[in-house]
């Protein structure tokens, strides 16, 4: 069975993939290519499909860039949503028990 992949339309870049899957598995949906096996295994965070759909291709230097400073963003927001979690859980207790506080930082 074929090996698929799903890219965003406007980044081009890999958002899902398949091995060795159903060509219905894939059946209606868009921005899909048909890859081989090699190709497939090869996959890694930087690559993305070329502008016209056809085929994959490494990013550029640039390009990865770009998305590293997304992914440590994504970390930094990830972790500033977790602190303001225990902060809003702490916040308003006129006495602060131990259980509370375990419970909050876990």
């Amino acid at each position: 069975m074929p090996d698929y992949i799903k890219f965003d339309s406007i980044t081009k870049r890999i958002v899902d993939k398949w091995l060795s899957a159903d060509p219905h598995v894939v059946e209606g949906l868009s921005n899909i290519l048909e890859i081989t096996r090699g190709v497939y295994e090869a996959l890694t965070i930087y690559h993305r499909v070329n502008d016209s759909g056809d085929f994959v291709i490494e990013m550029s230097q640039a390009e990865k860039d770009v998305l590293n400073a997304e992914i440590a963003q994504a970390v930094i927001d990830a972790e500033n949503a977790r602190l303001a979690t225990i902060d809003d859980t702490l916040t308003g207790t006129q006495t602060i028990s131990l259980p509370k506080v375990e419970a909050a930082i876990n």
